[in-house]
């Protein structure tokens, strides 16, 4: 699915259309929707799901990054390469292997959650919410937060574009009293989406400890 795909777009379609759709897709997706579910796994999928429809509405809003994007989708409709099969198969495998992790961790097996995590790292090492996951677990494991904060600064440099990332690397700063460190991840969270009910909320916690 390309990022105009997303917007019911086309490639010559005007920003107007684009922002509109956007718009109309924040509403019914946006993650504070679906905070009353128990369902970890649809919260997870719709916050994935929203960072990338974030991700997809900035590069069609800049100009610049537009054209690059125009370029790349034309490249890749001109040029697929053989390997096109053994990339699928890897995929699959790359997949399981992060199901698993996420599955351990639900379990409360951290230990093999954070084996089989790191594992999916090392396969797709771009893909930003296997070191956001992986982050997760380690910072609930003794002796591993300064190996937590590394990994989800790693997401945050593949999707920077993504609030949770920046509330998750804010909360690791609280657990270590390091609050101004804190405060500048919910700022940062809020920039991407001003209505994050968890920044705003770990924001005014800190702001009441002045």
């Amino acid at each position: 699915m390309t990022y105009y795909d997303v917007f019911k777009a086309g490639i010559k379609s005007p920003i107007s259309q684009i922002k509109k759709e956007y718009l109309k897709i924040v509403r019914e997706f946006h993650p504070d929707r679906y905070d009353d579910t128990n369902d970890n796994d649809l919260k997870y999928k719709v916050t994935s799901l929203f960072a990338f429809i974030n991700k997809a509405f900035h590069t069609l809003s800049d100009e610049k990054l537009r054209a690059e994007y125009d370029a790349t989708l034309l490249r890749k409709v001109t040029a697929r390469k053989p390997t096109e099969e053994k990339k699928k198969e890897e995929k699959l495998k790359e997949d399981e292997i992060f199901k698993r992790g996420f599955a351990e961790f639900k379990r409360g097996n951290l230990i093999n959650a954070m084996d089989l995590l790191r594992a999916a790292t090392q396969i797709n090492p771009q893909n930003a919410s296997y070191w956001a996951s992986l982050s997760i677990v380690l910072n609930k494991l003794p002796r591993r937060s300064k190996e937590a904060e590394e990994t989800i600064l790693r997401a945050i440099d593949l999707e920077p574009h993504n609030a949770e990332y920046y509330v998750h690397l804010g909360n690791i700063y609280v657990g270590h009293g390091l609050n101004k460190r804190a405060e500048e991840q919910f700022e940062k969270a809020l920039k991407w989406d001003p209505t994050h009910k968890k920044a705003l909320k770990e924001l005014e916690k800190l702001k009441e400890k002045k």
